[in-house]
């Protein structure tokens, strides 16, 4: 596997299949996934009939990797979210990474830009532990009988010039549009682009003047998993992967004045430390360094 991407590298730029992909190494691939790409296996949206399906992107990328097995979802993205999505490269590993995902030891961190200056917030971090309910599988309100929700939250920068912050968003349990609505509902604090749980004016107007795109403004930005290393003094370790921001999501920054931490240009890191290395040996893995990703699926 390793020397099948050594040698797409070595031509000096990858295939246009190849381009989504963040993060390889024998167990994992980690996909920075453009907007409007639908993170479950044989669904497509009715309005999207033209745009690529996952199965077809996987199949491209299993045929150009010359992948022994099929890739296996992990876990899924909202639609319009971008960012980490991981997938196991054999059976074996997808029983390990899913047991992982099981036990709440796979860290995911999300970045959003949201509603709201410095004065909404209660403080510069937090967490919302309110239990979200719901109907049929969608949304029915807050409070006593809905499903644990735990969601942890912390302040990263508000714009001079208009009530919009950025905020890191740890995801502790994985219910249904859980940072979204814990956003608008529980902190006042809808994610822009949020059209189902927020009318928030201020994206509105942004929206209609063209200061922003039509995009859900939250993305995947960490995912982090317990990995082993044969050799060394720390034989179990926490390796991250972190996708580089969306292009319109960095274009809103600017323009708001919101200054971005290094981080959101991608990379690795090792028990929560940002390293330079692109590769990591001892799991024949290879991060690939990206441009900020699309706005959406090409």
């Amino acid at each position: 596997m390793s020397a099948i991407l050594e040698r797409h590298l070595a031509k000096g730029k990858l295939p246009t299949t190849l381009k989504s992909v963040l993060y390889l190494d024998r167990q994992v691939l980690v996909m920075n996934k453009p907007a409007g790409l639908v993170s479950q296996l044989g669904r497509q949206l009715p309005e999207m009939k033209t745009r690529d399906t996952l199965d077809k992107v996987l199949k491209q990328i299993e045929r150009r990797l010359e992948l022994k097995e099929a890739l296996r979802p992990l876990h899924r993205l909202d639609t319009a979210t971008t960012g980490c999505l991981a997938f196991a490269t054999t059976q074996t590993s997808a029983r390990s990474l899913s047991k992982q995902f099981a036990q709440g030891q796979v860290e995911k961190s999300y970045l959003a830009l949201v509603s709201g200056g410095k004065e909404t917030f209660p403080g510069t971090s937090g967490r919302i532990d309110t239990p979200i309910k719901y109907q049929d599988g969608y949304f029915d309100g807050l409070g006593t009988g809905g499903k644990l929700s735990l969601t942890e939250w912390s302040l990263l920068a508000s714009s001079p010039v208009l009530p919009i912050s950025l905020v890191r968003l740890n995801l502790l349990t994985g219910n249904k549009h859980q940072l979204r609505i814990h956003m608008a509902k529980k902190l006042g604090a809808p994610i822009l682009g949020d059209d189902r749980y927020s009318s928030s004016k201020v994206a509105s107007k942004l929206l209609s003047e063209g200061r922003i795109k039509p995009n859900l403004y939250l993305h995947a930005s960490d995912i982090a998993f317990v990995r082993y290393r044969q050799r060394g003094p720390q034989k179990r370790f926490r390796l991250g992967i972190t996708a580089p921001l969306p292009a319109h999501f960095v274009e809103a920054c600017k323009a708001f004045r919101i200054e971005l931490p290094k981080e959101c240009e991608g990379g690795l890191s090792i028990n929560g430390e940002p390293i330079p290395e692109t590769t990591i040996p001892e799991l024949d893995g290879h991060y690939l360094r990206q441009e900020p990703s699309p706005t959406t699926l090409d």
